[in-house]
């Protein structure tokens, strides 16, 4: 049924969802193949810098 399946993951709860779907679609087929592209959301990636910095300084 499915031969390869993108999965886009971001790290969130709903992403390893994702992840366990997708696995398990591909379990269910010999030759499937599941590619995973890992974004990342820059707003929130800078907010945890600058959160971080906040707290200990840069390096």
């Amino acid at each position: 049924m499915y031969k390869k399946i993108l999965l886009a993951s971001d790290g969130s709860d709903h992403a390893l969802r994702a992840a366990d779907h997708a696995f398990a679609l591909a379990k269910n087929e010999e030759e499937a193949v599941v590619d995973i592209i890992y974004v990342v959301d820059t707003k929130h990636a800078k907010e945890d810098v600058i959160h971080h910095w906040g707290k200990t300084g840069p390096c």
